[in-house]
């Protein structure tokens, strides 16, 4: 694998977080009962519904099989509803990805901007998945995963685990790890098909919090 950090990859961990609405039973640790799970799925989705702007700075570290260090970048997450989501990479700095409405603007340094369809293009259907995440949709890949429910101290730890018989290219597994109080996804770790091992954690949230237009425009330089 190529030290460089696809966007598929990155793709890839934001599709993650949505298996959470699918969790309906609970194992290990502080055990939630599936009764408990289920209520905490309901809270998280009547949390995220309320949602009309939402940002994040993310730091993202992969292990690749082979390589001795971590490879490490950062940026910032952007939502604003309905379907207005901008990703931005400030380290490696210069790119970005921009879904507003159906269409999927991608921006790569030294390249022209390009235009394709979110619905369509495969590119766009993880991105799909964060927005309806941040409205309160499920995901449908849900049901391709097995979901372990626990408490560990402030935080509710949601493990899902890939199960016999679903698509190769799924994640093996994924650890989300949401802040208990404010229901806030604080660290999500996913073990890609190939070995690779991507985490993110996310800081500096912010929701309901006006963002400026300017940032869902891609005719404005930022």
């Amino acid at each position: 694998m190529s030290p460089r950090i696809s966007r598929r990859q990155f793709s890839r961990l934001l599709s993650g977080l949505l298996f959470f609405s699918g969790a309906a039973s609970a194992v290990g640790g502080e055990a939630l009962s599936p009764g408990k799970a289920g209520e905490l799925r309901k809270r998280f989705e009547a949390f995220q519904k309320g949602t009309r702007f939402w940002s994040a700075r993310f730091s993202q570290s992969l292990t690749v099989p082979g390589l001795k260090t971590p490879i490490l970048s950062e940026g910032r997450i952007r939502f604003r509803a309905p379907d207005g989501l901008r990703i931005d990479f400030e380290n490696p700095a210069g790119e970005w990805m921009l879904a507003n409405g159906e269409t999927l603007l991608v921006q790569k340094p030294g390249r022209k901007l390009v235009e394709k369809s979110l619905l369509n293009d495969p590119a766009g259907k993880p991105l799909q998945g964060l927005i309806s995440l941040l409205r309160g949709g499920e995901a449908e890949e849900a049901a391709w995963f097995s979901a372990e429910v626990s408490r560990e101290g402030d935080l509710f730890r949601i493990e899902l685990v890939r199960r016999e018989g679903a698509p190769s290219h799924f994640p093996k597994s994924i650890v989300n790890l949401l802040k208990a109080e404010s229901l806030e996804v604080r660290e999500v770790s996913i073990l890609l098909p190939n070995g690779a091992r991507l985490s993110y954690m996310f800081e500096a949230v912010e929701r309901n919090r006006p963002i400026a237009p300017s940032f869902f425009d891609a005719s404005i330089p930022r």
